[in-house]
């Protein structure tokens, strides 16, 4: 697996350490085998976006730009928490993680294996691994 990946890893490890445990077998298969669920492909802005089974995940134009539209109908003044079903390639948990740093963020992401592959591809480690950030899985 690319070094992308393994700096990802090693900070999922830091942040979630008991979850890195319970899914050690998970991490070890994903690093050794090609694990692909995602079809990437470029988007218009030059960035990389996915589908799966033929359905975008982020948008193919601008993913940023989707990702910062999202993020800014969040009311801050009203929620104390963000949640995310699912990170995709992680362009919106990131984008919110940058513009409201103080604010706790919950990702639910249902299969380990796919989280992985987006380790692979964006860099994550320094964003959404912070103590105020929380995973949860239905391994």
């Amino acid at each position: 697996m690319n070094s992308l990946f393994n700096k990802n890893i090693d900070a999922f490890t830091a942040r979630f350490p008991l979850l890195a445990k319970n899914l050690s077998d998970a991490i070890a298969s994903f690093k050794s085998g090609t694990h692909r669920f995602f079809e990437i492909s470029a988007a218009k802005d030059g960035t990389i976006t996915a589908s799966e089974n033929g359905m975008l995940l982020h948008s193919k134009y601008n993913p940023g730009r989707e990702a910062e539209q999202l993020v800014s109908s969040f009311d801050i003044q009203k929620n104390t928490t963000a949640s995310f079903l699912s990170a995709g390639l992680g362009y919106a948990p990131i984008t919110f993680a940058q513009k409201y740093p103080t604010v706790p963020i919950i990702i639910v992401e249902p299969d380990s294996a796919h989280l992985f592959e987006a380790f692979g591809r964006v860099g994550l480690e320094s964003r959404t691994t912070t103590q105020r950030s929380r995973l949860c899985n239905n391994f």
